[in-house]
């Protein structure tokens, strides 16, 4: 029976959600069966968790077996417990519901119980902070993605066509770009330096004003494409005074954007979590980038002892991660640009990168667009 009341009090938050498609029960292989979910809980006990004797967990053995669990070895149980609760409360949509029901006082167990109410009003605040944070980001993504008016692309197309190649169309402090350089985001063109380095000056200056609207925000810095390549080819010393012209403390940043020219056949961006310790390649090629990885967090060390007076701590120990599965991929070979570009514009309003191959026609517009505007993608707080 007290096996039963564990199993029906475990049941709770699959029934509070059984309205979603995706239980909140579920762990990284998505069980919607709540039954199945703990069958590979109980198959996959490590040997510090099991009785003496190691119980075969079948589908219909699993009450018996985890009542024996139970009579046998009661904390192994309540760590057992403990690592079911941790699965969920990783899940924001059970912190939210679990949150918001603890606190209406809708959930009765005698159980163990999953939260004290402190903890639930703070997983009720934060599950509400991630609904309006999601929704912020999906309406950023859809201005990102929305089509262009008749007028906004009559204005690009102007700016391309009505006039010499040589005269700059558009400039953001020390950057300018050409005629020429502009019509390299029609069609299926390769872009250049001119283009890269000047969007990277608007999120920039996108940057500075989203940290004036917000104090609390850290800034973040973007490098021009001149950066990794001055980087690799002269060692830390061709570099060393770059944040110090530009009054820079690379540590106290959000994050470092450094756009990555691979001897001028192919584009891709490397970026520095810096509060989370992390240095991260984005290649639409699906390339590793390890050189490129080693040579920065090699470049953070050195920045460290050179503007600091010391070496970088243990505790700064970097974390590198090479292109991912999820990085979005080109299926074409002259997008990986535009798809740099994207990289930079997402990841700097810490937005999800969902966005692929179908979008870069209309990106292509969107950079030309803000780009004779001046400015990135104006978002007033974020």
């Amino acid at each position: 029976r007290k096996a039963d009341q564990i199993f029906q009090d475990f049941s709770i938050p699959m029934e509070i959600e059984s309205q979603n498609s995706e239980s909140v029960c579920s762990d990284s292989e998505s069980y919607s069966d709540f039954k199945a979910y703990k069958k590979k809980l109980m198959e996959n006990l490590p040997d510090d968790l099991r009785p003496h004797e190691k119980v075969k967990c079948e589908q219909s053995e699993a009450k018996r077996a985890f009542a024996a669990v139970l009579k046998e070895n009661q904390m192994a149980i309540e760590r057992l417990e403990e690592r079911i609760n941790q699965v969920r409360l990783e899940r924001p949509s059970f912190q939210f519901r679990f949150g918001q029901l603890k606190l209406e006082g809708k959930l009765k167990t005698d159980f163990v119980p999953f939260l004290t109410p402190n903890e639930a009003k703070i997983a009720f605040e934060n599950g509400i902070k991630d609904e309006k944070k999601k929704k912020e980001n999906d309406a950023i993504i859809a201005e990102i993605k929305r089509s262009l008016s008749k007028a906004e692309v009559k204005r690009i197309k102007a700016a391309m066509n009505a006039g010499p190649d040589d005269k700059v169309v558009a400039s953001a402090n020390k950057d300018s770009i050409t005629r020429s350089s502009l019509k390299k985001l029609r069609g299926m063109s390769w872009l250049n330096d001119e283009i890269i380095n000047m969007y990277m000056q608007l999120l920039s200056l996108r940057d500075e004003r989203l940290c004036e609207a917000n104090k609390e925000r850290k800034p973040s810095h973007f490098f021009n494409s001149f950066f990794l390549t001055v980087l690799l080819k002269d060692g830390y010393s061709g570099v060393r005074r770059w944040t110090r012209r530009a009054k820079v403390d690379v540590f106290a940043l959000s994050k470092i954007f450094v756009p990555v020219n691979l001897q001028n056949t192919h584009w891709c961006m490397l970026v520095v979590d810096v509060q989370r310790k992390v240095i991260q390649y984005y290649d639409s090629m699906g390339g590793s980038g390890r050189s490129c990885l080693d040579t920065m967090e090699s470049y953070m060390a050195q920045e460290h002892k050179d503007k600091r007076g010391v070496p970088i701590p243990p505790s700064l120990k970097w974390k590198k991660v090479c292109t991912t599965d999820e990085t979005p991929r080109q299926k074409n070979g002259s997008d990986c640009g535009v798809f740099s570009i994207m990289f930079a514009e997402f990841l700097s309003l810490d937005l999800p990168l969902e966005f692929d191959q179908s979008n870069m026609a209309l990106f292509r517009q969107r950079i030309a667009l803000q780009l004779l505007e001046q400015s990135a993608i104006g978002i007033v707080q974020r």
